[in-house]
């Protein structure tokens, strides 16, 4: 899955939050989002994307330690 298509994918299943942040953590995307209308911040946890499968599932950042100290950024605005 490529990264296009985990935002598309987002979007389709949460069309009122906008992608704020994006990473990369190698097997999946790991999105964070505001409210769309106002960019409020969400007190949620991200949600991350498999890149194999699509599966989207909530990614509590306590238990991704290792993931996440080698996450790569993504520039939305570079890919939207």
């Amino acid at each position: 899955m490529t990264v296009k298509d985990a935002i598309k994918q987002y979007y389709e299943k949460y069309p009122s939050r906008k992608i704020s942040k994006l990473f990369d953590i190698g097997n999946a995307w790991v999105i964070s989002a505001v409210k769309k209308d106002n960019n409020a911040m969400l007190l949620i946890s991200p949600i991350s994307i498999d890149k194999m499968t699509g599966e989207m599932k909530v990614f509590f950042p306590p238990d991704h330690r290792g993931e996440i100290k080698n996450a790569i950024p993504i520039s939305i605005e570079e890919i939207e």
